[in-house]
């Protein structure tokens, strides 16, 4: 995310990154005719909303993107702001729901190598600064997922790669049931909905 704040919209979705309280809004679907990148290492992202974001090219994530909550430890708000690092699993899909989808192939990592420019509240392990996820991980290409990246949701890629990196593993928590599809998706099974496509655009049926 960027260090000031923007917005955009369409009749299908809609954007907006509050820099001053670290928030993602969305809502609907969002189509990208290239690569999206959360670069800023160790940045702590809180979205509200349901949407899926689509990118024609590839997605890089390196931040810690949570579902809901506002702010960041010790940012001396009220009420005081939070961080999904330490409860990857209680989310709640029926208010905040991403699903991040690439037409070609999805890096989960920790970015850089430098703790010493986070700001206050954001985590450290290992040598790199802490980045996560809570939400539905996509790619028709390949998702590969590594270093100590914590990822709360799915996976639906056409392969995953899960090395082992010198500075350890990744974290994978339980996740809660995503309830309703947001725009974009449709359900694989009517009969039991025990699988879901995904795919852009507005959905009938």
């Amino acid at each position: 995310m960027t260090a000031r704040s923007w917005r955009t919209a369409s009749l299908l979705g809609r954007l907006k990154w509050d820099h001053t309280n670290h928030i993602l809004t969305i809502g609907g679907t969002i189509f990208f005719d290239g690569d999206v990148r959360f670069d800023d290492d160790g940045q702590l992202i809180h979205y509200q909303g349901r949407a899926l974001i689509y990118a024609a090219g590839n997605i890089e994530f390196d931040e810690l993107v949570c579902a809901g909550g506002q702010g960041w430890p010790g940012d001396g708000k009220t009420p005081a702001g939070t961080s999904c690092a330490s409860n990857m699993s209680s989310w709640d899909p029926t208010k905040n729901y991403l699903t991040l989808m690439a037409n070609g192939n999805s890096e989960y990592d920790q970015g850089g190598s430098s703790c010493s420019v986070l700001t206050q509240g954001q985590t450290c392990n290992g040598i790199h600064p802490q980045s996560g996820f809570q939400g539905v991980v996509s790619a028709q290409g390949n998702c590969l997922i590594h270093e100590r990246f914590y990822l709360s949701g799915p996976v639906v890629c056409g392969s995953i790669t899960l090395p082992y990196e010198s500075d350890g593993w990744p974290t994978y928590f339980s996740f809660p049931s995503l309830a309703s599809l947001v725009d974009g998706q449709k359900y694989g099974d009517l009969a039991t909905a025990s699988a879901f496509e995904i795919q852009p655009g507005p959905q009938s049926g």
